[in-house]
């Protein structure tokens, strides 16, 4: 199974923080008659408390992370909805349409073309021992007819997020964030919503409980870079998931940040050098007590190896119906940079830290990859093996290779001459 891997290289001010704006829960439902929409002044407020606080604070979004149930019955026209808003953030926020990354919830499954056969594989699937749950997805997504079947209930979800460079092909999804030109973000975005909804329990409405399964594969985090801090991203907590056991072990083990959905209980959890969000909901159902809409504003930054995360809560308030600041706080954590595993040579004494960042972003801004696959070759670090890999995959071990044999200057020297400018 592939993973979908996106660069976004945005150049930031030095000490600037990568700002990151995180909804969840979003649930866009498509009114007949938009008189009778109640979450339009919800939407509309958020906007305008974005624009105060962006007013009062020149750091700009460079990011938006949605974090599961973007529609509320995983309808078009619910999508169609939703990239308006987006779109309409984009615009008063100046993030770039790109720069943004979702994970679907169980909202976002279209439970009317979940179909006999569709409805028996996720049965056969749900019901399978954790051991070999990995070993049947991977049969069932590598045979055309089975994955096309298991996937009839998300064909509006893919259908939106394309336009965000998000495609279906793959179980899950990682995108590379730059922080300060040294240091990345390295995000994992995780379908937990794949077995979601039993159409025989749909009276329960926490028949998902402890039935959902994600798997190893989608939570096996790979940590061979250097400089490199892991954030996760999936809608339904721990205990909503058969092997959470498991996958809170993986997670845990290299995700210093890990963000959740699904439960509308906005809080966050700070141990053994670990984060974790709970995002709550933007558009809660407002038969909820408390009826709290709510969404993050999150800075990162790294200062000596340190990574300081700061969140500010902004939560709806039914008294001054406006958002407003909930809570502000700022967690310091030291992220596993692999330096103790990756780095025991000494570096080349030819590249400075700060030569070696340009170096990074020289490569990876390349606007095509054949041309970095093509470098690989000239530089003798590439395999028939690797032809197996995803393009990206095999960009990215290029990269490594010659990092680890000391040539970034051979790099740099190459782009310089023979591709700079593409």
């Amino acid at each position: 199974m592939d993973f979908n891997v996106k660069y976004d290289l945005s150049i930031k001010y030095k000490n600037m923080p990568l700002r990151l704006l995180h909804f969840s829960d979003i649930h866009f439902y498509n009114y007949k008659d938009a008189r009778w929409d109640k979450d339009r002044e919800i939407q509309n407020e958020i906007i305008q408390d974005l624009s105060r606080v962006l007013k009062d604070d020149s750091t700009q979004i460079n990011h938006i992370l949605i974090c599961g149930d973007i529609a509320f019955s995983g309808k078009d026209e619910e999508y169609e909805d939703a990239s308006q808003w987006i779109n309409n953030v984009c615009l008063k926020t100046g993030c770039e349409n790109q720069n943004i990354f979702l994970i679907p919830g169980n909202h976002d499954v279209n439970r009317s073309q979940i179909s006999l056969a569709c409805n028996e594989l996720r049965s056969v699937l749900r019901e399978q021992n954790i051991e070999k749950y990995d070993d049947l997805l991977e049969k069932a997504w590598l045979r055309k007819e089975d994955k096309d079947v298991l996937l009839l209930p998300f064909i509006p979800y893919y259908k939106f997020v394309k336009k965000y460079q998000i495609e279906h092909d793959h179980i899950c999804c990682d995108r590379i964030l730059d922080i300060d030109g040294v240091y990345k973000l390295k995000i994992r975005g995780i379908n937990s919503a794949l077995l979601s909804y039993i159409p025989e329990l749909d009276d329960d409405p926490n028949h998902d409980m402890a039935k959902l399964c994600i798997g190893e594969i989608q939570a096996l985090i790979s940590t061979h870079e250097e400089n490199v801090i892991h954030l996760s991203m999936c809608h339904h907590p721990i205990q909503w998931l058969k092997d959470g056991e498991t996958i809170k072990k993986l997670l845990d083990s290299r995700a210093s940040i890990q963000l959740f959905g699904h439960e509308h209980n906005a809080k966050t959890e700070c141990k053994e050098n670990i984060l974790k969000i709970y995002s709550g909901a933007m558009q809660p159902s407002r038969s909820e007590h408390p009826y709290e809409p709510v969404y993050n504003i999150i800075d990162i930054s790294i200062e000596n190896e340190k990574m300081k995360v700061a969140i500010n809560s902004r939560r709806w308030s039914i008294d001054t119906r406006t958002f407003e600041e909930a809570e502000k706080v700022i967690y310091e954590l030291e992220p596993d940079l692999r330096k103790s595993i990756i780095n025991n040579r000494k570096q080349s004494q030819n590249i400075k830290k700060t030569d070696e960042s340009k170096v990074w972003y020289e490569y990876f801004s390349m606007k095509n990859p054949l041309e970095q696959l093509q470098i690989g070759k000239e530089l003798n670090v590439t395999s028939n093996e690797d032809e197996l890999l995803p393009m990206l995959d095999r960009v990215d071990l290029i990269y490594k290779r010659l990092r680890e044999q000391n040539r970034l200057v051979e790099l740099l020297t190459l782009i310089g001459t023979k591709y700079a400018g593409k």
